[in-house]
């Protein structure tokens, strides 16, 4: 895998082994490695593991689209509507 990508947890997994890591429904996590059926993931405390990858799905990628998008998806943060904010 050649680029950062953010999956979304479908459902809740808790690690059977050590080099697992527990996830919850609907965490973002970042996609370090998807070539086996386990992919590694990191979350947003840091932590590394594999889970399984039918347990997870992508929800961008920065190649995809621009790097601030995916941060305000990521962050959560919903973008204020544009206007004409010099017209009277």
């Amino acid at each position: 895998m050649t680029e950062e990508a953010i999956v979304i947890a479908k459902w809740d997994y808790q690690a059977q082994q050590e080099q697992e890591l527990d996830i919850r429904k609907n965490e973002r996590l970042w996609l370090l490695d998807d070539s086996k059926t386990w992919w590694r993931v990191r979350n947003a405390a840091n932590q590394t593991g594999y889970v399984p990858s039918n347990y997870v799905e992508r929800k961008n990628s920065l190649k995809k689209g621009s790097l601030v998008k995916n941060l305000k998806d990521t962050l959560g943060v919903t973008p204020r509507p544009r206007g004409n904010l010099g017209a009277t």
